[in-house]
């Protein structure tokens, strides 16, 4: 456990958190927002539930598919980590059949890693940003 500290004013803070929680919030977003680009039409939300193997949820424009890693019995001070506590694999899909980004995490266990980015990369997924 984290040293922590009393305050009659406020709540008790991990010492060592306390410099990286001061900066949230600190730097708000620009008054427009994130530079973007649009992209129009529509994904064909089946055929990448068909792809994947799993349903997903349609939200406006983006489509959400969430695996859960429930076959990894993963356990943290006696409590289970399960899905609701982030255990699972994510991909929001943005776009349309020509032109879509992705965005999401991929739960993995060490053996996992090597082997996972390899095909990503290998089908033309990357981790990096477009320029």
């Amino acid at each position: 456990m984290l040293p922590s500290r009393s305050s009659a004013s406020g709540p008790r803070f991990p010492i060592k958190a306390k410099p990286a929680l001061a900066l949230t919030g600190a730097h708000p977003p620009s008054a427009g927002g994130p530079a973007g680009r649009n992209i129009s039409g529509t994904l064909n939300s089946a055929a990448l539930a068909k792809i994947v193997g799993y349903d997903g949820e349609q939200t406006g424009p983006v489509y959400k598919i969430t695996i859960s890693r429930a076959e990894i019995p993963l356990k943290q001070m006696g409590a289970s980590i399960n899905a609701r506590m982030g255990l699972n694999t994510r991909a929001a899909f943005y776009g349309n059949d020509g032109d879509a980004v992705i965005a999401g995490d991929i739960a993995m266990l060490d053996r996992e890693v090597t082997p996972v980015l390899k095909s990503l990369r290998s089908n033309g997924i990357d981790s990096r940003r477009d320029p």
